[in-house]
């Protein structure tokens, strides 16, 4: 099997491209990993006032959280700051450069996000008037603040549609239009970069009504590098994931750690983010983010969420749910069968299949009911009872 790359860019290349796609981004000077040399001279920041932000460039998230965000003075004290960050590791990974960036006067922070939903083979949009935090963890506690979007990928966004998403958040007046515009450019990014992702988290929307990218993130694949030479050539693709998510990669899905009590098997991009929201309705929280397809990639990928439940403590129970209406239902069944099968699973799996008749053709619902209570799944015709039995199990836990 070929080994899918994701290339992450940094946030200083994702603003280069943001501003050249219309994009506007705070005033900023990048430097490199020559700051901490001796016989460099220090870079001009003239066209910065202060004080400003210096900002750690590395791929992983969360970096603010472990002080890689500081907030610089004047002049010398920026130097300083950014010297002593290029002089450790953050989160386990050097640091790429640092961005100098002009402070801005916010007066609120959204979210938008642009991402394959891989079931429908449609973008999807994502917008929150929360911004500023993880967007995972919005959507397990606040589902009602995220907007989401299908996307047509073989015709350009409109202003109208944008604007139509953004009144859905509240937005009006000169913002409104701003935001709206805004969007339709990150589209336009997202499809002019072969991207899998992009985001800006937060979107900021200033005192004086500008609209700015406070953040830049934009992942592709290899497979779009012969249009990007410019990606091509660097040395490294480092890649923020753990011994699951490289797992997922290297076996064609995606998979994302959210460090919750509930394991998720699920597929589809829009499908998987209902079962995150219900799981958070009732009061729970999601271990993982799961975007499965089928064929070769669905054993894999459910026995990858089983290992990782098995051996992450934290993790109480699993949710095992799919709707079909054409794929066949026995390598699903048969999936999970062969996963706690293999050695014993000392946590519940809740389990809601819905399928139908075509889906039917190769396993009847009665025997895949039959099959996987064999083993020990709790099955339920209703995908709410399973959350809930689910989020029940681990307060059970915490009693």
């Amino acid at each position: 099997m070929s080994e899918v790359f994701i290339i992450k860019l940094y946030e200083y290349e994702g603003k280069r491209i943001f501003q050249k796609n219309g994009i506007q981004v705070p005033v900023g000077i990048f430097m490199g990993e020559s700051l901490t040399a001796p016989d460099v001279s220090v870079p001009d920041m003239s066209a910065l006032k202060f004080p400003c932000m210096v900002k750690a460039q590395i791929l992983q998230g969360g970096r603010g959280k472990a002080g890689g965000i500081k907030k610089a003075a004047d002049y010398d004290d920026a130097i300083m700051i950014a010297r002593g960050l290029m002089s450790k590791s953050l989160k386990d990974e050097e640091l790429h450069g640092v961005l100098f960036e002009e402070m801005v006067d916010i007066d609120k922070e959204l979210y938008v996000g642009i991402t394959i939903d891989d079931v429908k083979a449609k973008p999807l949009i994502i917008l929150s008037e929360e911004g500023g935090m993880e967007i995972e963890k919005v959507a397990q506690e606040e589902p009602e603040k995220l907007v989401k979007e299908y996307l047509d990928v073989d015709k350009p966004m409109k202003r109208h549609e944008a604007i139509t998403l953004c009144k859905k958040i509240g937005l009006t007046g000169r913002v409104l239009v701003g935001v709206a515009d805004t969007i339709v450019k990150l589209y336009e990014t997202f499809i002019q970069m072969d991207a899998v992702l992009v985001e800006i988290n937060p979107l900021i929307i200033t005192k004086q009504g500008d609209i700015i990218a406070g953040d830049a993130k934009i992942v592709t694949d290899d497979y779009a590098l012969y249009r990007h030479p410019e990606l091509s050539k660097r040395e490294n693709v480092k890649i923020d994931e753990d011994e699951y998510e490289r797992r997922a990669r290297e076996n064609n899905y995606i998979l994302i750690r959210l460090g919750g009590e509930i394991a998720v098997i699920s597929g589809g991009a829009g499908y998987g983010m209902g079962i995150l929201d219900a799981i958070s309705i009732c009061g729970g929280t999601a271990a993982n983010f799961l975007d499965i397809v089928g064929g070769q990639a669905l054993k894999e990928a459910v026995k990858g969420v089983v290992d990782m439940a098995r051996n992450d403590h934290k993790v109480k129970s699993i949710v095992f749910s799919f709707i079909l209406s054409a794929t066949s239902l026995g390598p699903f069944v048969d999936a999970l069968f062969e996963a706690i099968s293999e050695r014993p699973l000392d946590i519940p799996v809740f389990a809601s299949l819905r399928a139908s008749s075509a889906a039917l053709r190769d396993m009847d619902m009665e025997t895949a009911v039959a099959k996987l209570t064999g083993v020990g799944v709790k099955m339920y015709d209703d995908l709410r009872m399973a959350v809930k039995e689910a989020v029940k199990c681990g307060e059970e836990c915490r009693a």
